[in-house]
């Protein structure tokens, strides 16, 4: 009885994500040289998908124009005040962290500098392994780099990684890197089966590109099913049709 009502869950979250996004007006601009977006709008587009890619997105434009006041338009606080973080320690260098006399301090100053840079390398400098697996996750989706999720070792922050960058690239072929047996939505973690991560990958990307063939990839039937289904719809209104 425990297992049934846990399948239920389990398919009212992954058939809520698919109708949630079947009601969004905009759309993620396609990827043209699997680059971070580079305009607010764009960043806006993202939150519908993940809180998180939304903050990169925030992160990479005020990294990039070198203003730590684009952080302003972070609602959350600590979202803000992280983005402002890793902004204003573009300037800063390795020796700086070191400064510090507590381990937390230095560790979370490393992150934060290798994120500005972008730099991978000063990501070992950190000790502490949740901080080194963010570190190393952050600076891959900013790259738009896979190859730099393999260093992360946290399974879950891994296919965060790969789920992240394949819905910017909008490329459903980087979602066959997700391992985890687990599904992810409004921050919440069912342990099931079937593979709702991915599921969720591939659902969100066969939207995105109006490519009912993507749809295939998912193993849950029910899913698969919807995800078909918005697909066809978001070809019909189109307005490119």
């Amino acid at each position: 009885m425990k297992q049934n009502r846990t399948v239920f869950l389990y398919l009212i979250l992954l058939l809520a994500v698919l109708i949630f996004i079947d009601g969004c007006t905009t759309k993620l601009p396609k990827s043209k040289s699997s680059t971070f977006p580079v305009e607010i709008s764009e960043c806006d587009k993202l939150s519908r998908f993940d809180n998180e890619l939304f903050w990169m997105c925030y992160i990479n434009i005020a990294l990039n124009k070198q203003d730590p006041t684009i952080c302003d338009g972070l609602q959350d606080p600590y979202y803000r005040t992280d983005c402002k973080a890793i902004v204003e320690g573009i300037s800063q260098d390795t020796s700086f962290c070191d400064r510090s006399e507590k381990s937390d301090d230095v560790n979370k100053c490393h992150k934060n500098l290798a994120i500005a840079k972008k730099d991978i390398s000063v990501c070992n400098k950190v000790t502490i392994k949740s901080y080194k697996d963010s570190c190393y996750a952050i600076i891959a989706i900013l790259k738009q780099d896979t190859s730099i999720c393999t260093k992360v070792g946290e399974i879950y922050t891994k296919d965060g990684c790969f789920r992240s960058i394949a819905i910017i690239q909008r490329d459903p072929t980087i979602c066959r890197n997700i391992q985890k047996e687990l599904t992810y939505y409004a921050n919440k973690k069912l342990q099931k089966e079937d593979s709702g991560y991915k599921d969720g990958c591939y659902g969100i990307i066969a939207i995105e590109n109006k490519d009912i063939s993507i749809c295939n990839e998912i193993q849950n039937e029910e899913f698969k099913e919807k995800c078909k289904s918005l697909v066809e719809q978001e070809k019909f209104f189109s307005p490119d049709n």
